[in-house]
């Protein structure tokens, strides 16, 4: 470079000196930032994993991956990895199973135990505690695979066997059998788990079906009339109707609300915000507790007992929550939140959610009929698998009392006086409910 070519670059970077730091710092924090988001995003390896609602085995399995999906890691907790799928859906899967095999509990897999005195252990290790002893001849279900070891289940326990101790059977006559019971009024068998698929048979509420396989969304069932299709597992359960636990608890019902006591749930909190305003400075989790405190001091002047999941922004998780509302056995459950759609104004509405059409519905349909004439518009009732619903043994009810991200709900969401006029319009509701 000549000396005239040297000055003029000598002059161009003095400059732009602080342009020049500026661009690479942007472009060494971009790269950096990709790096840390790109560290927790694994590959799977295995030909197929479950995802769950939760992190536990007794969670619903809500999705399936499949190998070469790539999936990003938000959460570990206690040997599960939290991750999020398409539609923003958040669900767990084993971290152990991200590069082996599993199994799904929903084909059924049988083992024979092939020794006398196998010891049944609580992690997949010779070194662990021995859970239960099993005699040669024992058929366990298998849930999935790790290595030499397999997770089974019997009796409603888990626990490990070492692979060389059991033999698999394809016998269909000695695989376990799971049964599921009709949720709805009536449902739909579908040729392929596909809704748009073609309708080969109904089943009334109630109905025992034949779980044989499961594809995502889907059970594969037979019905009683070895008809064999596809049903959402939303619209099932593994739980045995009880006609007469129903009849005993809705005579035990109170019938006022000086008389009943009101667990109220104020969702998310603490480290989870839950949705976002579009100004980003207000989130679900305060306006939530605004809203269970003022249903707390309306429900109070009636003389109800109430009992509130949280009464300040801290986190309480999903399973506590259960716990804490079977615990006190309440007369009814409100789980309060707002709601929030893909797109800013994208959606306006009241939606009162229940999961159990004989447990939740009632309830359900006499807090909707009091939202009518608001200025937030009424979505009516709509069934929700939400896990403080579908979990607990009382009447309960999940409402979003409107769209945070809309404008035009938010408005109202956080005036005092359309608070105070929504609670009470809630209040209405269980008085009507409880007389």
């Amino acid at each position: 470079m000549s000396v005239k070519g040297l000055n003029q670059l000598k002059v161009f970077l003095k400059k732009n000196y602080i342009n020049i730091i500026l661009l690479v710092t942007i472009v060494v924090g971009l790269v950096s930032t990709y790096t840390v988001a790109m560290s927790n995003v694994v590959t799977i390896k295995a030909k197929v994993v479950n995802v769950r609602t939760g992190p536990m085995l007794s969670y619903n399995v809500m999705a399936q991956l499949k190998e070469g999906d790539q999936i990003q890691i938000l959460e570990q907790k206690n040997g599960w990895d939290k991750i999020r799928l398409d539609g923003d859906k958040i669900g767990w899967v084993a971290d152990w199973l991200l590069d082996s095999s599993e199994i799904d509990s929903a084909t059924n897999a049988t083992g024979v135990v092939n020794t006398s005195g196998v010891n049944i252990r609580e992690y997949a290790n010779t070194q662990s505690k021995v859970l239960n002893r099993l005699e040669k001849g024992t058929k366990v279900n298998i849930v999935y695979t790790k290595g030499d070891w397999s997770q089974i289940t019997m009796d409603g326990k888990i626990g490990w066997i070492n692979n060389k101790l059991f033999d698999l059977t394809n016998d269909e006559q000695e695989k376990a059998q799971t049964k599921v019971y009709v949720l709805r009024p009536t449902i739909n068998l579908y040729q392929e788990a596909n809704p748009n698929s073609h309708v080969l048979a109904t089943s009334k509420q109630d109905d025992q079906l034949e779980v044989v396989g499961s594809v995502g969304d889907f059970y594969q069932v037979k019905n009683g009339k070895n008809i064999i299709g596809y049903v959402s597992r939303q619209l099932v359960t593994t739980e045995i109707p009880n006609t007469g636990a129903e009849q005993a608890q809705e005579a035990a019902r109170p019938r006022s609300l000086a008389k009943a006591t009101i667990v109220i749930d104020a969702g998310h909190g603490g480290d989870d915000p839950g949705a976002q305003a579009n100004d980003n400075r207000h989130y679900e989790k305060n306006f939530s507790l605004l809203y269970a405190k003022e249903l707390r001091d309306q429900l109070q002047t009636k003389g109800t007992k109430v009992v509130m999941i949280r009464n300040k922004d801290s986190w309480v998780s999903l399973e506590d929550r259960v716990k804490i509302t079977n615990k006190n056995q309440p007369s009814a459950f409100i789980s309060l939140h707002l709601d929030s759609s893909k797109s800013a104004n994208e959606a306006s509405g009241i939606t009162t959610y229940y999961y159990s059409e004989k447990k939740d519905l009632k309830l359900a349909k006499t807090l909707a009929s009091q939202f009518n004439g608001l200025k937030i518009p009424n979505r009516n009732t709509n069934f929700g698998n939400f896990e403080v619903i579908r979990e607990n043994d009382y009447p309960g009810v999940l409402l979003e009392i409107g769209y945070i991200n809309s404008d035009s709900d938010f408005a109202q969401i956080r005036s005092d006086s359309y608070r105070q006029q929504f609670i009470s319009r809630v209040v209405l509701g269980l008085e009507s409910y409880f007389k």
